[in-house]
């Protein structure tokens, strides 16, 4: 495992979208302005997956790291007078949203929800934190029906008069906690457990398994996405939305989700046009543009116009959404040529669309009757077929791998670096004397038109121990 400021973006296989972004807002913000914590990673949870159990000795790293994370802020799980509140949250390589579980509000127990009352001046917040804990708790660790859970809200609101759940006051929520502990008891035949270690080592358990549900595997199926991959477990010390009016969470979007209002870039980001005309950039075959498609890998935006009788080739840039136009006859194609590459059928072009394959575009052209149907330069695609995942005691591992694109070129980059030509014979690359920890290789085929793949093949593996950063498991 990993503190947040020891990983990086870089480390997205090992540490999971959710801990490789915290882990560069770290480096971006500094410690003090991101909620401390530490990332599980995806080994651990491979090895969780391949054994059935937790790996030897990830409980005794939890419980350093989360020692830790108790000395930087200054309280103790499950303290009494001021406590530390954590959350475990899952965190995949790649975007699997509502798929996988997390538990908020960890070491709330009776003993902390007086404290929190006490010292946060707030108990109606305290109480409301104390049975969200409980419900989500049990339903994603123990499985416990949330219907009877809602029933008992909902049994709540009406006795008490509200019409909704932030109206019931301290006393209400209190009676409310109480009345889910005994769902728990009915349904587990157990007492809820008030043990904050308890409740941690548990709820990571829990994540782990949320990999293998099955709104997760269908999710995967549907999406190509790689069983083997794992999920890393994020916990970080909790801060709260519901702390009063002038507290909240959500998420920030650029557009307006519910109006569909816009903002435009500022400066020539903001446009591209045929004239180039005020703040826009230069553009070229953009007169009377009508239709717009963007291609599949994000990369590319292609605009058929009218009166230019061709297609504008745009690029994009993914992390912002702005495009340009490559110069030349690159950036379009045109029934008449001129500075655009020469098509044909390509007379009053009023529709463009790509295939489902993505390896072709459709125009339909009304001033010929036509369909124009041209062939996309796709980047190829890396399947690492052979090599560690999880724990490995090979210092030097060698790692196996192919492409769609026959003659494909292959290029290697372990952890942090550059990606070079990989060593080896083609197809294989070995990497050498790695120390001990967490490692994670990405493999990207070059095509013979240097287009490289945009989403390379990774594999993330720990050499000599299971994790890294709070001690090392030896394997």
């Amino acid at each position: 495992m990993l503190g947040f400021a020891e990983g990086s973006a870089e480390m997205r296989a090992l540490l999971g979208n959710k801990g490789a972004n915290l882990a560069e807002m770290v480096h971006v913000l500094g410690e003090d302005r991101v909620p401390g914590g530490f990332t599980i990673t995806t080994a651990a949870c491979t090895s969780y997956r391949e054994g059935g159990e937790m790996p030897d000795g990830l409980e005794g790293q939890i419980e350093e790291a989360l020692r830790a994370l108790e000395s930087e802020s200054g309280r103790r799980l499950g303290d009494p007078v001021d406590p530390l509140l954590v959350s475990v949250r899952s965190g995949a390589p790649v975007s699997m949203p509502g798929m996988l579980d997390s538990v908020l509000n960890l070491g709330l127990n009776e003993a902390a929800v007086e404290g929190l009352a006490e010292r946060s001046g707030d108990p109606h917040m305290a109480w409301d934190s104390r049975r969200r804990l409980i419900q989500m708790f049990s339903e994603v660790v123990r499985g416990v029906d949330a219907m009877a859970f809602e029933d008992a809200l909902v049994e709540a609101r009406h006795v008490n008069g509200v019409e909704v759940d932030s109206d019931l006051d301290q006393a209400a929520l209190k009676a409310l906690a109480g009345r889910y502990l005994e769902i728990f008891r009915q349904q587990t035949g157990e007492d809820f457990p008030e043990d904050p270690h308890t409740q941690l080592v548990q709820a990571v358990r829990a994540v782990f398994d949320s990999w293998d549900n099955d709104r997760a595997v269908t999710y995967r199926h549907l999406n190509g996405i790689a069983d083997e991959l794992g999920t890393a477990v994020t916990v970080q010390r909790m801060v709260f939305g519901n702390m009063g009016d002038h507290s909240g969470s959500g998420v920030a979007f650029t557009r307006d989700p519910t109006t569909g209002a816009l903002t435009q870039k500022s400066g020539t980001a903001g446009c591209i046009s045929e004239t180039g005309a005020g703040p826009c950039l230069d553009g070229k075959a953009l007169d009377f543009p009508n239709s717009i498609a963007v291609s599949p890998d994000r990369s590319s935006v292609y605009v058929t116009a009218l009166n230019s009788n061709a297609i504008a080739i745009l690029d994009r840039d993914d992390s912002s959404g702005t495009l340009s136009q490559s110069s030349g006859t690159a950036g379009c194609i045109s029934q008449a040529g001129a500075s655009c590459i020469h098509g044909t059928a390509l007379d009053g072009p009023v529709d463009v669309t790509v295939s489902p394959d993505d390896t072709n575009v459709y125009v339909a052209a009304q001033g010929i009757s036509a369909i124009s149907i041209f062939d996309r330069d796709v980047p190829p695609e890396t399947t690492i077929d052979s090599g560690p995942a999880g724990a490995t005691r090979d210092s030097t591992p060698t790692f196996t791998f192919s492409s769609n694109e026959v003659g494909a070129t292959f290029e290697c980059k372990v952890d942090g670096g550059s990606f070079d030509p990989c060593s080896g014979p083609a197809g294989s690359h070995t990497a050498f004397a790695l120390a001990d920890g967490p490692h994670q290789v990405q493999i990207r085929a070059v095509d013979a038109s240097s287009n490289s793949d945009s989403t390379p093949a990774t594999r993330a593996f720990a050499v000599g121990c299971l994790n890294l950063g709070i001690g090392c498991v030896s394997v």
